[in-house]
């Protein structure tokens, strides 16, 4: 075992102290491409791309994960 202490630790889960914003939407991009992929078929129609600018800033970003 190591002799070093750690006295405190920093999670940053929001994007505060690193910029995780860019990380975030590729992860939804993947989910929401491949679901916006299906409803355009069920509805017989081409899929729109899910976009930084329309969609994520819009509906996810800043948002509970219950909410998005």
């Amino acid at each position: 075992m190591s002799d070093v202490r750690c006295e405190g630790a920093l999670f940053d889960l929001d994007g505060v102290v690193t910029r995780t914003e860019e990380l975030h939407f590729r992860a939804w991009k993947e989910i929401m491409e491949e679901y916006l992929h299906r409803k355009a078929d069920r509805d017989e129609r081409e899929p729109e791309p899910f976009t930084f600018q329309r969609d994520y800033k819009r509906y996810f970003d800043g948002k509970p994960r219950y909410r998005g």
